[in-house]
């Protein structure tokens, strides 16, 4: 049973982090966003390209698998339970999810610019 409350305080903490480093992604993306076509939410025009839409769900799909390596390589260790059967992701698929990830949200301001 006390395994049980350590998943649930786990499972919180990694809401939380995913909520503020989201949040955190948002601001800047957004800031990114308006400096490249001079509007942002709540004002959406730049949506409007053809292939827009789509990049910039991508773009929020990386962010989430850059969350997910920042969890899996530094903090699952820290906090409540710190996991010490967890394993860390192997450097090679590590840097391969960063660096593609990273490209694809840069791949989405390069739309941006481009159009």
């Amino acid at each position: 049973m006390n395994k049980i409350s350590y998943y649930y305080l786990e499972l919180v903490k990694l809401i939380v982090i995913a909520i503020i480093l989201f949040a955190l992604f948002g601001v800047i993306n957004d800031a990114v966003i308006k400096g490249i076509t001079g509007s942002s939410f709540p004002n959406p025009d730049f949506l409007q390209y053809k292939g827009s839409q789509p990049l910039y769900i991508l773009q929020h799909i990386a962010c989430a698998f850059l969350v997910f390596v920042l969890y899996k390589n530094t903090i699952q260790f820290i906090g409540f339970h710190k996991n010490k059967k967890g394993k860390k992701l192997s450097p090679k698929w590590s840097k391969t999810i960063i660096y593609s990830s990273l490209f694809v949200i840069i791949i989405y301001y390069l739309f941006l610019l481009l159009q």
